[in-house]
């Protein structure tokens, strides 16, 4: 049988292996924070032997700060700042399914992962659109998506036009 201990190995294991696999080191506080949000009983039976969530969540976020990924993310109340030296991003709007936070954390890690690479080119940032959305990739990875909550205080652009700025913005 396993215990909470076991789990916390495993999460630590779990987590130098997809950081060695250049998986996006925020994505797995995204899914930690849904867990512990969760009310739904058979998810919560499910995950009855692991640490919390939450708990979970926070030694994530340690090894994020001792790994010194960058670009890191400033959580606020309604919003969150990507950062990296003088760069910096705000997410200020959900996008129907992650909160601000969420998105920072997600566009932080696709970007840690993006600036690894040896040779980033910016010719291979690309927008792509869907029925109203904008979805911005570097090669196949999706980097963000540009919603039209995103651009509702700016009536005169659409949501490829703000990708488009966005792209310049991550480049």
């Amino acid at each position: 049988a396993y215990n909470q201990r076991d789990e916390r190995e495993a999460d630590d294991s779990g987590y130098k292996y997809m950081v060695g696999a250049d998986m996006n080191p925020y994505a797995i506080l995204v899914v930690m924070h849904k867990l512990g949000e969760t009310t739904n009983p058979q998810i919560r039976s499910n995950f009855s032997v692991h640490p919390e969530p939450l708990e979970r969540a926070a030694r994530i976020s340690k090894y994020l700060q001792n790994m010194q990924i960058k670009p890191y993310v400033i959580t606020g109340k309604n919003n969150a700042i990507v950062q990296d030296g003088t760069w910096s991003f705000e997410v200020k709007h959900s996008d129907g399914v992650n909160i601000p936070m969420y998105r920072a954390w997600l566009l932080a890690g696709n970007l840690y992962c993006i600036a690894k690479e040896a040779n980033v080119k910016k010719e291979r940032f690309i927008v792509v659109e869907d029925r109203e959305n904008a979805n911005i990739y570097y090669g196949n990875r999706l980097v963000y998506t540009v919603t039209p909550i995103d651009i509702v205080r700016e009536s005169n652009k659409d949501v490829s036009q703000k990708a488009a700025e966005y792209v310049e913005d991550f480049r």
